[in-house]
């Protein structure tokens, strides 16, 4: 024995026997201590040797299985994290409940499981060229593979299928540099034999075969359970191939050599380390992976650690094998070497799937979902028809909740919603959302405050072109002297009654039409034989004057129809009793009559129907009782209206109705006629178009589910682009609520009383085709769907002057049925 091993032992000795030699009074203080408790548990499946190490300094040697216990008691609070130090040759071992913090009792329940390595995994190798010494390979910076000629080489243990590989040189002959190509990648169903190890160089001989004589001390570099030998002794005898007289060998300090106390000269055992960190914000399961083979599951958020350990100087590489279901888990500092200590710095984040709820408002759709933890911002992604794929409508939205408002509902059918958690590191999504079938739950439904049974509140309607103001006739309120509420939508989206306004002078029938300018501010309103124009200043409307020509009485109906430019300077007035339509213009304020239009006969309904361009440049007048029915269009030229054409559709019955409904677009090249009374009142509307001058006809619509006495194609109106239509079908019998709910016209018992009414609104595609977009009905059971109105938006009004709901002011989703018939407008 040598005097160093001598000095050590004595040390020891005394060391220990001052420990046993401890006072009466150390005692005491002892059993006043705080209470410990101890961690162990089972392990099963063992074959051989295992060591367990808690809290990467505990060491516990098992060799059966059976239950376990670490010597090192803990204290209330501390934690603990037991990992496989060494496994028995030919095992792999896992623990489970590996981790946690004393909780006032002993812990029993860590798990350790080992299983023998068997069939089914694969072997690595490859082939080395230009091999002029003894090189040394390492896979996964642990396994080592010592190659000694050319050829094919392979490495002692096997990799299962999927795990990754990291072939790298260890040390290479004196002399030579050695490199590897095809040495990183992944075990895909065989063994992989591609790795190419090509050494250049020339050799420098060495009598000490895969030893490197380092500072006077003899170091074979091989694997723990490598089979090679150097013919050095394992019991530290001494013996060896190296030249017993060599100052390398003989272990002398002052010759530079370094030798632990009671060694022989033999390298000490290379020093292993745990490798972990932390986890936060974890929602499911995560795997984790080291060099692409040391699998460990981390199911909640705190320390981790993996099972088995790794030499000092090697490398680690830390990844994510699995992700929690419906998240997302990144890596920081998860790479590098060991450097003489364990690594704890590995941090882990992760990002959970929101789990969003959706309700609805008034024509609005609103997202709620609890906070996620690690997320800096969330978004909102749409798919507006469910067929057309999502894409970003809401960017770095800092609270838990977002309001979709103003949303045109028929543009919304069958969409699909989906949040995503977002940080630094990316953004994880949650499942979609599909809104409700029929989005009834959404539909507006606007009545007067003080409403009163059968006043036929929604007589008519209309909405500004920027859709924040509404106006609402209800012609039989007061016993018809009629009345007319206008509402506005605030910049948060809710709207609201803003003032009801009645006539000043006898007239009666006020509110049986309704006009709007594009922003809100000039409002017409059409009884039996005025029309009074209103101009707004804040919350107040003011009466500017009432238009009454001479000789018009009631039986004229002046004031039924109307035709307002969006600058609200140009007015269009029918008197279907008078066969004439008058137009009015404002100049500084006054408003003056400017033309007596009238048609080529002396039909008694011509001025049916009308509508006027935004841009105030153009007019038609419907005449659906001349003949077969005609349009007619004028022009504004500077104020004088002249006839530009009239236009009549091909293939229409007698007495088919055309020009029941107009409606032009802003600029005056889109018209839309109905023709109500066609194939036996089912009902049919055409669209045409102008180009240079000449209106052709382009498309023939008619409702998907028309029947006779529909009566559809009544009332039309057009977005001010020309590429959404809205028509009415006064009497259609389907039971349905909503948007695209059932065709069931048939109902047992049904008739074209029975919720009657519907609308259809239809789009142009960019190649002109026009095709039916949606089905709308009311909310509730709600009779005579006649007026209609569209705004720039594409937001829908719909009057229903018979609605039966117990639903009153502004609100939405369906209402429950009532006696009472207080009318109402649908907002879509």
């Amino acid at each position: 024995m040598s005097a160093l091993l001598v000095i050590a032992l004595g040390l020891w000795w005394a060391l220990r026997s001052g420990a046993d030699g401890g006072s009466a009074e150390s005692g005491a203080a002892a059993s006043s201590a705080a209470a410990s408790y101890s961690v162990g548990g089972s392990a099963s499946g063992i074959t051989g040797s295992l060591v367990l190490q808690n809290n990467l300094g505990d060491d516990l040697s098992l060799t059966a299985d059976g239950d376990f216990g670490f010597a090192t008691a803990l204290d209330e609070g501390d934690a603990f994290s037991v990992t496989v130090l060494s496994a028995p040759e030919g095992q792999t071992c896992t623990v489970d409940n590996a981790q946690g913090t004393i909780q006032g009792a002993d812990v029993t329940d860590v798990a350790v499981q080992c299983v023998t390595d068997g069939a089914g995994e694969h072997t690595l190798g490859g082939t080395v060229s230009g091999l002029g010494g003894t090189l040394v390979l390492q896979n996964n910076g642990g396994d080592d593979a010592i190659v000694e000629s050319d050829g094919t080489f392979a490495f002692a243990e096997t990799l299962e299928d999927g795990d990754r590989f990291h072939v790298t040189v260890k040390e290479e002959p004196a002399g030579q540099v050695c490199t590897v190509d095809g040495g990183r990648g992944a075990i895909e169903g065989a063994d992989v034999t591609t790795v190419q190890v090509t050494c250049v160089g020339n050799p420098t001989t060495s009598t000490t075969g895969a030893s490197v004589a380092t500072g006077g001390t003899s170091v074979r570099h091989v694997s723990d359970d490598s089979a090679a030998d150097d013919g050095a002794s394992d019991e530290g005898d001494g013996g060896g191939t190296e030249d017993p007289d060599s100052p390398a060998d003989s272990g002398s300090d002052d010759e530079g050599g370094a030798s632990d106390p009671g060694d022989d000269g033999s390298a000490a055992p290379v020093a292993r380390y745990g490798v972990g960190g932390s986890v936060s914000g974890l929602d499911g399961t995560l795997v984790l992976l080291n060099d692409g083979t040391d699998a460990l599951t981390v199911s909640t958020d705190g320390r981790f650690t993996f099972a088995t350990t790794i030499e000092d100087g090697s490398r680690y590489d830390i990844t994510v094998k699995t992700q929690p279901a419906g998240g997302r888990c990144t890596v920081t500092d998860g790479s590098g070497t060991v450097d003489g200590a364990a690594v704890t710095t590995v941090a882990v984040t992760c990002l959970s799937a929101p789990v969003p709820a959706l309700s609805y408002g008034l024509k609005a759709f609103s997202f709620t979902w609890a906070a996620v933890g690690g997320a800096d911002y969330y978004q909102l992604y749409e798919d507006p028809d469910g067929a057309s794929g999502l894409s970003l409508i809401a960017d770095h939205i800092d609270a838990t909740s977002f309001d979709l408002t103003d949303v045109v509902l028929y543009n919304r059918i069958n969409a699909q919603y989906q949040v995503t958690a977002c940080n630094a590191d990316g953004c994880v999504q949650s499942d979609t959302m599909t809104v409700s079938d029929t989005l009834v739950e959404a539909a507006g439904h606007l009545r007067e405050s003080s409403p009163a049974s059968y006043d036929y509140f929604g007589i008519s309607v209309a909405l500004s072109g920027d859709g924040r103001t509404m106006v609402v006739g209800a012609y039989a309120t007061n016993s018809y002297t009629g009345s007319a509420t206008v509402f506005v939508k605030d910049d948060d989206g809710t709207w609201r009654e803003q003032e009801q306004l009645f006539p000043v002078t006898s007239s009666t029938g006020f509110g049986f039409g309704t006009a709007l300018n594009a922003d809100g501010t000039v409002l017409v309103v059409g009884g039996y034989a005025r029309a009074h124009i209103y101009q707004r200043s804040g919350d107040v409307w003011t009466l500017i004057t009432t238009l009454h020509p001479t000789g018009i009485t009631s039986t004229d109906y002046f004031g039924w129809n109307l035709g307002l430019s969006a600058d609200g300077k140009n007015l269009a007035v029918s008197a279907t009793g008078a066969r004439t339509v008058y137009v009015f213009g404002e100049s500084g304020g006054i408003w003056s009559e400017l033309a007596q239009l009238t048609g080529d006969t002396s039909d008694w309904d011509y001025g049916a129907s009308l509508s006027m361009a935004d841009d105030g440049s153009t007019l038609a007048v419907g005449s659906e009782s001349e003949g077969l029915g005609y349009v007619y269009l004028y022009d504004n030229d500077g104020g004088n209206w002249t006839s530009q054409a009239k236009v009549q559709a091909s293939g229409l019955d007698a007495y088919g109705g055309f020009g029941s409904g107009v409606a032009l677009d802003g600029d005056g090249t889109t018209l839309a006629v109905g023709a109500s009374s066609q194939n036996d009142y089912t009902g049919t509307a055409y669209i045409f178009t102008k180009d240079g001058g000449i209106w052709t006809q382009q498309a023939v619509l008619e409702a998907s589910n028309g029947e006779p006495l529909d009566y559809f194609g009544a009332k039309l109106d057009l977005t001010k682009d020309g590429s959404t239509l809205a028509v009415t079908a006064t009497y259609e019998a389907g039971g349905s609520t909503g948007l695209n709910g059932p065709d069931n016209n048939d109902l047992p018992g049904a008739t074209n009383n029975d919720n009657g009414g519907a609308a259809y609104v239809f789009t142009r595609s960019d190649d002109g085709a026009w095709s039916q977009k949606a089905y709308v009905k009311g909310a509730s059971q709600s009779y005579y769907q006649r007026a209609i109105s569209l705004a720039y938006d594409g937001t829908l009004a719909v009057g229903a002057l018979v609605d039966q709901s117990d639903s009153t002011g502004v609100s939405f989703g369906p209402g429950n049925p009532v006696a009472s018939a207080f009318g109402g407008v649908f907002l879509y």
